[in-house]
């Protein structure tokens, strides 16, 4: 299996407060990492998401990934993860395309 895709895992800031009373700007932390990527199939995707029109890939990493994030971006369209499963050298994310 070929882990040739760059992918993002992107942490975004919620906005604080600052002294002189205005408020930060989000900022999101983006994590390049290699992995396969896939399409989900027409059958899985009504399965998973109850829905067809989804676009849904599967992202798989070589080695485990547990840390938390927001979003996977995969060539600048922004995923959330749905489903993710850990093995003992790798994991998988089943993710669905979010909207705007």
């Amino acid at each position: 299996m070929r882990y040739d895709s760059l992918v993002n895992f992107i942490t975004t800031s919620e906005p604080i407060r600052l002294p002189n009373g205005d408020y930060s700007d989000t900022v999101e932390v983006k994590l390049p990492m290699w992995a396969n990527v896939s399409d989900l199939g027409e059958e899985r995707v009504a399965l998973i998401f109850g829905d067809v029109k989804q676009k849904a890939k599967v992202v798989r990493l070589q080695n485990q990934y547990t840390e938390p994030f927001d979003f996977i971006e995969i060539d600048g369209i922004k995923y959330k993860d749905t489903r993710p499963k850990h093995f003992r050298h790798e994991s998988v994310f089943y993710v669905g395309e979010v909207d705007g």
